[in-house]
């Protein structure tokens, strides 16, 4: 699994969740969409959890971006506005 998330807190709760199930292995952590990109394509993770917003992307953009990497992975779209604005 690979996370990418601009904020930092919630990227390493995240990670630090995730890291304690011992089914699921964190492959990878991005701040960014490129850092995610280059982690996706490296890793080809069997999921990704991408915060909707990040600098510069939102969640179509950015799913499609790294679909085009790793054509295989779930992508779970994460947002912490209460609606679709």
């Amino acid at each position: 699994m690979l996370v990418a998330d601009d904020d930092d807190e919630t990227r390493a709760v995240l990670v630090r969740l995730l890291d304690s199930v011992e089914e699921i292995e964190v492959v990878g952590a991005a701040s960014n969409l490129a850092a995610a990109g280059e982690l996706v394509a490296d890793s080809q993770p069997d999921v990704v959890l991408l915060d909707r917003v990040m600098p510069g992307v939102t969640g179509p953009s950015a799913v499609d971006a790294l679909r085009l990497r790793a054509p295989d992975a779930a992508i779970v779209v994460l947002s912490g506005y209460g609606r679709d604005d």
